[in-house]
């Protein structure tokens, strides 16, 4: 049975910080979204859920929200109400990046002062992303960073199941550069997973 594609799509993309929301924005918007594929994301878009004007903005649309986003932790049903308004559909694009990474990143961006309080921040993502999706309805596509930038099938499925031509973006692995996470991977932390 062959699916009917939305006239009008948000890819509303959600993740911790550190976890590949940039790439993913960047890679979306070298598939033909519009949207900024350079920090802050929001520039063109909006900083706010009341700053949106989704009824200026073309079909296909990236949208990106780190959480936290600084030391403010959004909520995505907020930006996703307007655009819903607007027509679009909203498919919700949760970034996860392996947790002993996605903790280093938050605690090198001073996002976190402890691991532990970093893994509490990707509970908190996950939750409010998938919340999200249970309050539209629609399903949240997981995309697995380590997938993403090493697997060119995986890309070619994840940007089919987005209704995307393949993106021509070069993706890069960022794990492979370890020494940027040396409080992390050499320090006397502990903790569980």
């Amino acid at each position: 049975m062959k699916r009917m594609k939305p006239t009008k799509r948000v890819y509303f993309v959600l993740g911790l910080a550190n976890s590949g929301n940039r790439m993913m924005v960047q890679a979306l918007c070298a598939s033909g979204c519009y949207g900024n594929p350079l920090p802050p994301h929001s520039e063109l878009l909006g900083e706010s859920p009341t700053d949106l004007q989704p009824h200026t903005w073309p079909d296909r649309v990236v949208f990106a929200r780190s959480i936290p986003n600084g030391t403010i932790i959004p909520d995505p049903l907020a930006f996703a109400i307007p655009m819903l308004e607007a027509g679009f559909h909203v498919t919700p694009i949760h970034m996860y990046r392996k947790t002993e990474f996605a903790i280093a990143g938050h605690l090198q961006a001073g996002y976190a002062s402890h691991p532990e309080v970093a893994l509490d921040r990707i509970d908190l993502t996950a939750h409010l992303i998938h919340e999200l999706g249970a309050a539209i309805h629609t399903p949240v596509i997981t995309v697995i960073y380590e997938l993403l930038v090493r697997l060119p099938r995986y890309r070619s499925l994840l940007f089919s199941q987005l209704d995307l031509p393949p993106t021509p973006y070069e993706f890069f692995n960022a794990n492979e550069n370890e020494e940027k996470y040396p409080a992390l991977l050499m320090a006397d932390h502990t903790y569980s997973i």
